[in-house]
């Protein structure tokens, strides 16, 4: 019965409307974007928006919370992107990078490691090994990809101090998502 009443709290049918409004909110930003950003500023609000989109249609799985949280990272990576939030706001990159990463190894423990949860649940240390060296791993995986988009959209690339605090940044975030995934193992809503 309490493990029930745990996992409700995850599945909370708020969390599907939060998804479901930040992508509407995100298509009327592409929108109003095209009219004072430009085309390609509304063509990255445009493709984080689909992006969002697909995944959530996509699957079916995984808890409405971790959806709800990585819509949300999702939004302010968009919105860092499109207006330059990144450069303009102190300490917004950083942020972005730890609440993205959180987000992302949740989903990620939830599709990867569910086959291995009773190791995660056995030894602690190896539950942060693992969750941790996934969050750097998928922090690089961004790098690539911001890199990828500054070629792409002929932007300044970052400087290598940029790379390394959003690396740090990520590493945070995974370990932020310690506590949740071990209470998660606690009440066995990874199953």
């Amino acid at each position: 019965m309490n493990e029930n009443k745990s996992y409700h709290h995850v599945e909370w049918s708020g969390y599907h409307f939060i998804s479901l409004a930040l992508i509407v909110l995100l298509a009327i930003l592409s929108a109003v974007t095209v009219v004072v950003q430009g085309w390609h500023k509304a063509l990255i609000l445009g493709g984080f928006t689909l992006a969002l989109a697909v995944y959530l249609k996509a699957q079916n799985t995984v808890p409405a919370a971790f959806n709800a949280l990585l819509s949300f990272t999702m939004g302010i990576n968009a919105g860092g992107w499109a207006w330059n939030l990144f450069t303009q706001v102190p300490g917004y990159d950083e942020v972005a990078h730890a609440l993205g990463t959180l987000g992302a190894v949740l989903v990620a423990v939830w599709f990867g490691y569910r086959s291995n949860l009773s190791l995660l649940r056995q030894d602690f240390w190896v539950s942060v090994l693992a969750v941790v060296s996934l969050g750097i791993a998928l922090g690089a995986l961004w790098e690539i990809i911001e890199w990828l988009g500054y070629v792409l959209f002929s932007q300044p690339s970052q400087s290598v101090n940029d790379e390394i605090s959003d690396l740090i940044a990520d590493s945070i975030g995974a370990l932020l998502a310690i506590p949740f995934l071990r209470w998660g193992l606690k009440k066995n809503f990874f199953s």
